[in-house]
């Protein structure tokens, strides 16, 4: 049984409010900031990115597209590296689809090769790891999911695991703030 570990998820919702050392106090072990949306960096993520790491907790991001195409995928993912400018980081570089625009089944393919080229950019030059973050049902009924085959991030807010047919990285149960 893997071992569970307490995170949790910002971006400028909170508005650089997250008192980093109090959460980590309480168990919080890691945080997922938000780098960006679509084309625009997250107004927070710097201020959210030093925090975290004054705190002591290990950092991930995401960046949520509202990309449609395939090759916007990798458009997305230059945009990220340049935004991270070679920071560290411990958990890989989150690529969220989960935007109406792409709520289709038959987007299976193109949702797919669009995370794809998004994952073999980041992990280009072997400096960072990709993952697949999106909702359960999303995952289900809009990817090929023989086409994304390495890690993901599941958004499903319950008490029971995600079912999608193969184990996930990273479950993310709450959307309830700490």
């Amino acid at each position: 049984m893997a071992t569970r570990k307490l995170g949790i998820d910002v971006s400028k919702w909170q508005k650089s409010g997250v008192d980093y050392k109090k959460a980590k106090e309480e168990g919080v072990e890691f945080v997922f900031i938000r780098i960006g949306y679509n084309k625009t960096k997250d107004p927070y993520f710097e201020a959210d990115y030093a925090k975290a790491i004054a705190a002591g907790l290990k950092v991930g991001v995401y960046h949520y597209t509202i990309s449609t195409k395939e090759s916007e995928g990798g458009s997305d993912a230059t945009r990220v590296l340049g935004w991270l400018n070679g920071r560290h980081l411990d958990f890989p570089v989150g690529y969220d689809i989960e935007d109406a625009k792409q709520k289709s089944s038959s987007r299976r393919a193109v949702n797919s090769a669009m995370y794809e080229s998004f994952r073999s950019v980041i992990e280009k030059d072997g400096h960072y790891d990709a993952i697949l973050y999106t909702g359960e049902f999303f995952y289900n009924n809009y990817f090929d999911k023989s086409k994304v085959t390495d890690d993901l991030w599941i958004a499903k807010y319950s008490n029971t695991s995600p079912s999608v047919g193969r184990q996930v990285s990273i479950w993310q149960f709450s959307s309830a703030p700490i």
